[in-house]
């Protein structure tokens, strides 16, 4: 990655880069305000995701502050059998 953040063109890269590097049973949460914003479910197709939008944004102020935000699952805590799509679809 070059020059200036990007959300929309960077966020496939910053999330690989991110869940490759989690602990076992690490998780990442990503959020964006960027209200055009639509996630590259394509290129993340191999990482495990939860939208969890609607249940941040209740509970930082009860209106919708947030336009996305997810939960990915790390790589490895896939890959070692210690998280599942069960684990990782809990809200």
């Amino acid at each position: 990655m070059q020059g200036v953040l990007d959300v929309q063109r960077d966020h496939v890269a910053l999330i690989r880069d991110c869940v490759e590097i989690l602990a076992a049973a690490g998780e990442l949460l990503f959020s964006t305000n960027l209200r055009s914003f639509r996630l590259d479910a394509g290129a993340l197709a191999r990482v495990e995701y939860r939208d969890i939008s609607r249940k941040l944004c209740r509970s930082i102020s009860g209106t919708r502050r947030f336009t996305n935000a997810g939960r990915f699952a790390g790589t490895r805590a896939r890959a070692e059998g210690r998280v599942t799509a069960k684990d990782t679809n809990r809200q």
